[in-house]
């Protein structure tokens, strides 16, 4: 029996594989038994990257990783951190003989020049089966790989958990905000202060990037029955929204709202609020690239012209089509 909390994809989990295909007690009943498991933290190594191109029939359990650095310069990370001698294959068959066999058939499936060493988190013993819970470093195509579960991940490398999600669910990736703030108003309105940008992202919600920009119109007079300062309130909201969800946006929804074209190229609607109380405000929707919902609006003077200088002073040659 072999316990073997990470599952590398591709080309090793056909080798993998065969160390598997033996287990007597499967991962899924380890994993509701914590005393088989070591609890052992293992770090991310400095600088490796995600590996998310999974073929198919590959396991989606977060994380496998990929290093660029030299096989044994990882080997050495690895054994200072988990003060762990690493054991290639026949050194692990010696210190654990119930896996010969499974060392002997993983030997004969590895193509030259592959390297693989195990770490041997713990030795375990259940209903008279031995077993062991390995962390496993090989070499592929790709570079060094190995795999963290969840579970073991340190706190300040939780954050891969979501990213691997993102990245496998099959849903279009979301663009790096970074980008999308490059988009946002080269100039702040004449007369404005410019607010904080704001960053809205979440796994399985579209990224958003927004800012506010506030002007001071009429100073109130204040006291119990006095007036408020009246103050024109801009935000600029950009989306990198899902195709369904733009295509709604940017229909007209009421008699207030008309189809325009931003721009000579972008479709989208344009909206001004008047009611028996007098303006409520103005806005302007339309989609970039059919991916970025770019939302402009205005709180108090029902000026659609400062709305355009705003769409002037943007960036949308640099958002990805």
């Amino acid at each position: 029996m072999i316990i073997l909390k990470s599952e590398p994809v591709k080309l090793m989990s056909r080798f993998i594989l065969v160390l598997s295909l033996l287990v007597v007690l499967s991962i899924q009943i380890a994993k509701c038994q914590n005393e088989l498991q070591s609890g052992r933290i293992i770090p991310v190594y400095p600088g490796a990257v995600l590996n998310t191109e999974l073929e198919e029939g590959d396991s989606k359990m977060c994380c496998n990783f990929v290093s660029g650095d030299n096989f044994d310069k990882v080997i050495a990370f690895y054994e200072n951190t988990l003060k762990i001698k690493s054991l290639d294959p026949k050194s692990l068959a010696e210190k654990l003989p119930f896996l010969k066999q499974q060392v002997e058939m993983l030997l004969q499936q590895m193509p030259p020049g592959m390297k693989i060493k195990f770490f041997v988190l713990k030795e375990v013993e259940f209903q008279g089966q031995k077993g062991a819970e390995l962390f496993e470093v090989y070499t592929s195509l790709k570079g060094v790989q190995f795999s963290i579960t969840e579970s073991q991940l340190e706190d300040r490398d939780q954050h891969f958990t979501s990213e691997f999600g993102i990245e496998t669910s099959g849903n279009p990736k979301s663009t790096d905000p970074q980008l999308i703030i490059k988009a946002l108003p080269s100039e702040v309105p004449a007369g404005y202060t410019k607010d904080e940008v704001t960053i809205d992202q979440m796994p399985d919600n579209p990224t958003s990037v927004s800012v506010g920009y506030n002007k001071l119109l009429q100073r109130g007079t204040g006291g119990e029955n006095g007036t408020m300062d009246k103050t024109s309130n801009i935000f600029v909201i950009i989306s990198d929204a899902a195709p369904e969800y733009y295509e709604e946006m940017i229909k007209p929804q009421s008699p207030n709202e008309k189809a325009v074209t931003i721009k000579g190229k972008y479709k989208g609607v344009e909206v001004m609020e008047k009611n028996e109380y007098g303006c409520q405000g103005a806005g302007v929707r339309f989609v970039v690239n059919d991916k970025f919902l770019v939302e402009i609006s205005e709180s108090a003077l029902c000026d659609i012209k400062i709305l355009y200088q705003v769409v002037d002073k943007m960036n949308f040659e640099i958002l990805p089509k």
